[in-house]
C-alpha cells in the first residue's frame, strides 16, 4: 500500500475499534501495575483510565513510560512540548499525524491514537528490557549469529552512558566527567 499523498503514514492498528483499544488498554494497566507505576509516580490508575483519561493522567503515562526507554532524561519543559521532539528521536512511525493541538487535549475522540502511542512505548520498552537480559541471543546464536562481542560492547557502551549521563551539570563537571572517564 503506497503512502498518503500528504507524507503522514496510516496507522494500521485498528485503534478505533473498541476491542483492539480495550485489549491494548489491558495490557498497558498491566504493565504500569507490574513495574509500579502508581508508586513511582504517586497516580493512580484505574480501568476508566485506560478509556476516558485525563490529562495529567497520558502525561504522567508518558513521562513514566519515557524513563522506562531513557532513565536518564530530564522533562525541561511542559510534557506536551518535550513529546513531539521525543517521538520523532525514537522514530514513532505514526508521530507526524499528532498535532500540538491533539496533545493538548489527550482524551475524547483523539484518545485512540494516544492509547496506540502509549502501547508502542509499553512495547519498546519490554523489547529494551528483553534485549538488555539477553532474551534475543540465544535466537541470535540459533540463527547462526554470534552475539557475544556485541554483548560486551552493548553492556560497556550501556553502563558507560549511564554514568555520563549521572554526571550532574555544576561547577565540578569536568572534574566529575575526568574522574569517571579514567577507569575506561
Amino acid at each position: 500500500m503506497a503512502p498518503p499523498s500528504n507524507g503522514i503514514p496510516n496507522d494500521p492498528r485498528r485503534l478505533k475499534e473498541s476491542s483492539v483499544r480495550q485489549q491494548m488498554g489491558q495490557e498497558l494497566l498491566e504493565y504500569l501495575t507490574q513495574y509500579n507505576f502508581e508508586m513511582d509516580m504517586k497516580h493512580s490508575l484505574t480501568h476508566k483510565t485506560m478509556t476516558s483519561p485525563t490529562q495529567k493522567d497520558f502525561n504522567q503515562m508518558f513521562v513514566w513510560l519515557y524513563h522506562r526507554i531513557d532513565p536518564a532524561f530530564r522533562f525541561q519543559k511542559t510534557v506536551d512540548a518535550e513529546i513531539p521532539p521525543l517521538l520523532k528521536q525514537l522514530r514513532y512511525p505514526f508521530e507526524k499525524s499528532i498535532t500540538r493541538s491533539q496533545l493538548a487535549a489527550v482524551g475524547g475522540n483523539n484518545w485512540h491514537t494516544f492509547l496506540g502511542l502509549l502501547h508502542w512505548m509499553m512495547q519498546l520498552a519490554k523489547m529494551m528490557e528483553q534485549y538488555s537480559a539477553g532474551a534475543y541471543d540465544d535466537a541470535c546464536h540459533d540463527a547462526g549469529y554470534d552475539v557475544g562481542g556485541d554483548r560486551i560492547i552493548f553492556d560497556f557502551l550501556s553502563g558507560s552512558y549511564k554514568e555520563w549521563l549521572s554526571v550532574e551539570q555544576e561547577d565540578d563537571e569536568e572534574d566529575d566527567a575526568a574522574r569517571l572517564i579514567e577507569p575506561h
